[in-house]
């Protein structure tokens, strides 16, 4: 994520009619400040809690190279009257594509000789994207998705930044060449030397304050409109505006307003340039200390960091101040890890991510800091024989050489992905299991094309059908004897452990979905010519069990209309500080109107809350006080409410840990503590409050504590705390005789 290059900021420039980007010493000020960007960024990775907003060094990374690279623009344009676009193109692959393309590749072997294959494949789709500059697109759409992002984070995440730079790398030039040379009176001509007129090209003319003007209201225009989009985008889908470059661009931007007024800020008087310097670093490590992952972040909030930055880099100006922020920034070490910077910021994520995925759990914060450690090494080493001799040797001198550099670049990922993929599918063929189509439940309303798919694989042979107990309860027990527990896990299971995240119920427009959106369509599923109309209400953990609910209300005679929405979850309703409880406590006002005007014959709620028995007392009292009143509201206008107790919470993820090397059925089973037991009385007796009644689900999945991943040889979850879509349509029957009981 090498933002420009400090050492391009020397280059001479001719005399010009006006003094732009004046031409000073190498900043060593710039370079500390890299570092400072870089350690906390790779330090609050490594989970140090401290630096909680550690990921704003990103956005001071964003200031400086607006601020390097626009000033490199208008020196060389000074210089030779022109944009040279293939001369910055060729440069920019010289400088980030030699240590970006490696570290993709390896990062693409260690996650196939590291990372379960399901792992890997993500790992290798996402360096695709990354190669192509498009990795913040691909983690905006898993961001925004509210089961995907759940999972483990990508290797390859932290390539978001470097695409984010290089779309707005696509457009700036252009913007320069317009402002500079295109919009200007003599654009199509030009005198030469012996005063006579000739027809010109937008490229040969003089850089004078007038396009200097004008570039300054283009990227005034520019800041101004991608600011106020982010503060849009931020309030209503967070995770899009956290990745998206038309919500970092104007940080870009600011840095490159910097430099376009670099001439008149350097006349500031040094004394006070000096205090500005160390006020912008004061306010990044606020930043860092205060900021943490609840921020709503980038939105307006993004403008401290990089008002901070900017304070920095404006202090630097000129001549400077001995007693200013460079006093501590041009210092070493500092200067040496901005010199690394880039290449650290590339090696310590994936070290960090394949690090925590192999061991399973989240890593110490003495381990992470021994992996960064381990990346630094590896990053001054890489500095010295890759970065270096590729950015400033002969090899890939010339703009002809350095423009060769995308497409080797390109295609050398794209084979090392491929074989990758292919090895992954040579797995997955291996696994696969006969499937049996269903059909699908029957949808009405305004809901065209929506369905709940049914059980798409065969029911387990080995699931009891028999017994003085449920046979789902002697399925679970026997998934709980030393003897299984013992044994190793089969290379099949149903659904094969790649399929786990298909089948899931698509309620397209039925839900708003995980984002700000708080409204929906109010859809029909079930039986269609039914008067009795029953509502499940919740979150992601409603729609889990849409499918054998719908199966149901279609068998029964019921009309089923989801009123769900992901993500809001139960603790986060009412209190916290969630970035999203806004929009849920948004929703959750909407949705009581909407069950008000239904009048339904029954309510079924399906909220989690089994993963806040993990946390404190206040997590706990959230999860209970948000269904004490969402009962209470709703029971003002429904027949029957019935409370669908939450599924317990797993301690692994069933892909990583039916997935490990040498698993047994042991590794994959989850013991629940007594928190549990108190969020479930809770609930019980909030039922028995409100003329409610509560229905426990964890029968079908614990016995006594323990709780299986696997049970018969079914997969009974989707992630750590959504059931999978085979087990809940198998879970039908069982469902049906509760709600005959407690809904007739």
């Amino acid at each position: 994520m090498r933002r420009g290059d400090a050492h391009d900021y020397s280059v001479s420039a001719p005399e010009t009619p006006i003094d732009i980007a004046p031409n000073q010493p190498f900043r060593g000020d710039i370079q500390g400040l890299r570092a400072i960007a870089v350690l906390v960024v790779a330090l609050n990775h490594a989970g140090v809690t401290q630096l909680s907003g550690g990921y704003v060094g990103v956005d001071v990374f964003f200031v400086i190279s607006g601020f390097l690279i626009t000033g490199l623009l208008l020196r060389r344009s000074a210089r030779d009257r022109k944009v040279g676009f293939g001369e910055f193109y060729a440069a920019r692959a010289r400088r980030i594509l030699p240590i970006a393309t490696f570290t993709l590749i390896a990062t693409t072997v260690a996650s196939w000789y590291f990372l379960n294959f399901i792992r890997a494949q993500s790992a290798f789709r996402d360096s695709i994207w990354a190669t192509f500059f498009a990795a913040n697109v691909r983690f905006s759409r898993i961001g925004t998705d509210y089961f995907a992002s759940a999972e483990p984070k990508s290797p390859i995440q932290h390539f978001w930044s470097l695409a984010v730079e290089e779309q707005f790398y696509l457009l700036f030039p252009l913007i320069v060449m317009a402002s500079l040379f295109v919009f200007r009176k003599d654009a199509l001509f030009h005198y030469d030397d012996n005063g006579h007129r000739r027809r010109g090209r937008f490229a040969r003319q003089d850089v004078d304050r007038a396009a200097i003007r004008r570039l300054t209201l283009a990227l005034t225009i520019l800041v101004i409109t991608s600011l106020a989009w982010s503060v849009y985008e931020t309030s209503q889908n967070p995770a899009a505006a956290y990745f998206s470059a038309l919500t970092r661009g104007w940080e870009l931007g600011v840095g490159a307003l910097v430099a376009v007024g670099a001439t008149l800020l350097a006349r500031i008087p040094a004394v006070a340039r000096a205090m500005l310097s160390w006020l912008g670093l004061a306010i990044i490590f606020a930043s860092v200390v205060v900021m943490n992952e609840s921020t709503a972040f980038p939105g307006y909030l993004a403008a401290i960091p990089v008002a901070g930055a900017a304070l920095v880099i404006i202090g630097g100006l000129g001549e400077g101040h001995p007693l200013g922020a460079k006093l501590i920034l041009s210092a070493q070490p500092l200067r040496f890890i901005g010199d690394v910077s880039y290449s650290f910021y590339m090696w310590h994520w994936p070290i960090l991510i394949i690090a925590t995925q192999r061991a399973g759990e989240r890593l110490s914060v003495t381990d992470g800091l021994r992996l960064l450690t381990l990346a630094f090494a590896i990053s001054v080493v890489t500095y010295f024989v890759i970065e270096q001799p590729l950015h400033r040797g002969k090899l890939l001198s010339g703009t002809r050489r350095g423009l060769t550099v995308w497409p080797i670049a390109i295609s050398t990922v794209l084979v090392a992905a491929i074989v990758g993929l292919q090895a992954v599918q040579r797995e997955i063929d291996r696994r696969t299991v006969p499937v049996a189509i269903a059909s699908t439940t029957t949808t009405r309303g305004n809901t065209s094309g929506t369905t709940v798919p049914a059980d798409t694989t065969n029911t387990p042979s080995t699931l009891p059908v028999t017994g003085p107990t449920s046979p789902y309860e002697q399925a679970v027990e026997a998934s709980t004897t030393s003897e299984r527990l013992g044994t190793p896990i089969p290379l099949k299971l149903n659904p094969p452990v790649q399929s786990l995240a298909d089948g899931l119920y698509d309620p397209k427009s039925c839900s708003p979905g995980f984002g700000a959106t708080t409204s929906s369509d109010i859809c029909h599923l079930g039986d269609p010519d039914a008067t009795r109309k029953l509502v499940l209400f919740g979150d992601s953990h409603a729609r889990m069990w849409v499918t054998p609910i719908a199966d149901y209300a279609k068998t029964n005679n019921w009309d089923l209309i989801p009123l769900f929405k992901e993500g809001c979850v139960a603790s986060n309703i009412g209190s916290g500080d969630d970035k999203n409880r806004p929009a849920c406590e948004a929703w959750q006002r909407w949705a009581f109107d909407q069950v008000e005007q239904l009048q339904p014959d029954a309510v079924v709620i399906a909220h989690s809350y089994s993963e806040s028995a993990r946390f404190g007392d206040e997590i706990q009292a959230g999860s209970v006080a948000t269904v004490q009143r969402e009962v209470a509201a709703i029971s003002k206008h429904a027949e029957r409410v019935v409370i669908l107790g939450d599924i317990p919470f797993l301690d692994r993820n069933p892909i990583d840990c039916l997935l490990a090397n040498n698993a047994k059925f042991g590794d994959c089973v989850t013991e629940i503590s007594s928190s549990l037991d108190y969020l479930e009385n809770a609930m019980q007796q909030t039922a028995t409050d409100n003329s409610a009644r509560f229905v426990s689900t964890r029968p079908w999945f614990c016995a006594g504590t323990s709780c299986p991943t696997v049970i018969g040889d079914v997969i009974a979850y989707r992630d750590k705390s959504h059931v999978s879509p085979v087990y809940a349509a198998l879970l039908t029957p069982a469902l049906t005789d509760v709600f005959n009981s407690v809904l007739q």
